[in-house]
């Protein structure tokens, strides 16, 4: 099961930052009692500041390892269906892991963050608001059915739908601009930025992968669907002291102050 692991779209497997966590008299706090190494599954839309929470984490316990990988959640709970090794999984929604708690493959999960759904242009597009998703020939990804970005995308058109000022008809012109459907939020907005398309539906925090090439369209909050990142530890994890550890930090005063840097709110 881990020949997917080594394919560069498939995820990134990441290296160590270097992070220093400071006491209050200035020196770093560090626990080197804890021993280990663990895998986390994390979905992609959380990269940026995943690295930055591992990495404060490694400084925290320095004779602990952690490896994190990053794809869509959908693919995530495919692989560990398929029994890969994980040790935390953390999804873009609630209703993933608590599926996979149901069925046995997750301890409790938490919610971490909280997000927006966004709409990410394409930089000189035809699209800067809301109203230009319905133009003739406009470009739109969405993500697949068993995404989380596709069920919030889904959401969010259904109020739309209901929406003065947008309606049925406006929906139904989207929904004829839609190309393909996407395996993650990221994927979509990569797609964007390369100019293979002309918009996506995805996470608002999305937007700093680039600021060249792909600009935010903002979706107002009456629109909206709840976006909730959660995590938990893998019931089949071989190091769920250093994995109960990883998810508790995940709540902890550093990860929120992260979390919210990067436009999440905790």
């Amino acid at each position: 099961m881990r020949g997917w692991l080594r394919s560069a779209t498939a995820f990134a497997l990441v290296a160590a930052l270097a992070f220093t966590v400071v006491g209050a008299a200035g020196r770093p706090v560090t626990d080197t009692s804890i021993l280990g190494g663990i895998h986390v599954y994390s979905t992609s839309s959380l990269q940026n500041v995943m690295l930055e929470i591992g990495n404060a984490f490694r400084a925290r316990y320095p004779n602990a390892s952690v490896i994190s990988s990053f794809a869509g959640t959908a693919e995530m709970r495919e692989h560990l269906e398929q029994g890969a090794n994980a040790d935390v999984f953390v999804s873009a929604d609630t209703a993933t892991s608590t599926l996979l708690f149901r069925h046995g493959l997750l301890l409790a999960p938490r919610v971490i963050a909280r997000g927006r759904v966004g709409v990410i242009a394409r930089a000189g597009g035809p699209v800067t608001r809301l109203q230009d998703l319905a133009k003739p020939g406009v470009r739109l990804l969405i993500g697949a059915p068993n995404t989380p970005a596709g069920r919030y995308a889904t959401q969010v058109l259904d109020r739309m739908a209901r929406a003065r000022g947008l309606g049925k008809s406006y929906v139904q012109k989207v929904r004829a601009n839609l190309v393909d459907r996407v395996k993650s939020a990221r994927d979509g907005v990569l797609r964007v930025a390369k100019g293979d398309a002309d918009a996506c539906f995805a996470y608002a925090t999305d937007a700093e992968m680039s600021k060249i090439k792909i600009v935010p369209v903002e979706i107002p909050d009456s629109l909206q669907a709840p976006v909730l990142f959660s995590a938990a530890v893998v019931r089949a994890t071989s190091a769920p002291e250093l994995a109960t550890r990883f998810t508790a930090w995940l709540g902890d005063s550093f990860a929120r102050a992260r979390f919210e840097r990067h436009g999440f709110k905790p």
